[in-house]
């Protein structure tokens, strides 16, 4: 018979719906924020508008590194989001469920938790079931890498991302959304796992290190040439920013 009508539109208010909300990887916002408004562009954009108000536009040659890589590091990231968007092992978009005692076909995304669904050959599994009714052979090679077909009865479990390709057989929905075995799995291959290598944590120290000296020896390189006074001069701000922006570049 399934659920009935009201059963499952307070399941769907409660949301256990076969609904997967969960936020993975960087947003649009975040990459631009990493890649855009770091500790050593902020210094660049500081000397650049220096420089400028010095006039020294032929200094600037060091733009042609910092923009391209700017870009790059952000083309790059936005594919990345792209790819890891489409990362998606569960590709049915259709489901069969009995409710009210009749079969009817819906969206996987509106199948709720109990429900009764109806799998047949060549259809994928989109959420964790309990055979109950029925024989089936199952294709779980996308979750255990074993392409050998295993066989279901009554009581066995059915993991979404896997393929029936014999039988057909009335399952019990299991489990919903961001709680299906596929959706943990996936969760954790778009993870971002820091790299704890030797030569990463040496290098981290060292643009550390570089970025607690760069400053006051800027501000020291600059005023030592320029003379600690607050007395204005064009010409020796302009000799003062030559020598300091180089040597911090």
């Amino acid at each position: 018979y399934g659920l009935s009508s009201e059963i499952v539109n307070k399941r769907t208010e409660d949301g256990l719906i076969n609904f997967n909300d969960s936020q993975i990887g960087k947003t649009t916002w975040q990459i631009i924020r990493d890649n855009v408004f770091t500790f050593f562009n902020m210094l660049y954009l500081v000397i650049t508008v220096m420089l400028c108000i010095a006039k020294l536009f032929n200094n600037l040659t060091y733009l042609l590194v910092v923009i391209p890589n700017i870009i790059i590091s952000l083309v790059q990231e936005f594919q990345a989001k792209k790819t890891i968007e489409k990362l998606s092992l569960v590709q049915a978009t259709k489901a069969v469920v009995v409710r009210d005692g009749t079969k009817q076909e819906i969206d996987n995304t509106a199948v709720v938790l109990d429900d009764v669904v109806v799998f047949k050959v060549g259809n994928q599994i989109y959420a964790d079931s309990i055979v109950i009714d029925g024989t089936a052979e199952v294709n779980e090679s996308m979750i255990t890498g074993e392409s050998d077909a295993i066989l279901k009865h009554q009581g066995d479990m059915l993991y979404s991302g896997s393929f029936v390709v014999s039988g057909t057989i009335y399952a019990r929905v299991e489990y919903v959304g961001n709680d299906n075995y596929i959706e943990k799995l996936a969760e954790e291959a778009k993870k971002q796992k820091e790299n704890k290598s030797e030569l990463l944590r040496t290098l981290n120290m060292v643009v550390k290190i570089v970025g607690i000296v760069i400053v006051p020896l800027f501000i020291f390189q600059f005023f030592g040439s320029y003379g600690w006074t607050m007395k204005w001069d064009y010409e020796n701000f302009q000799s003062a920013m030559k020598g300091a922006s180089g040597s911090v570049i």
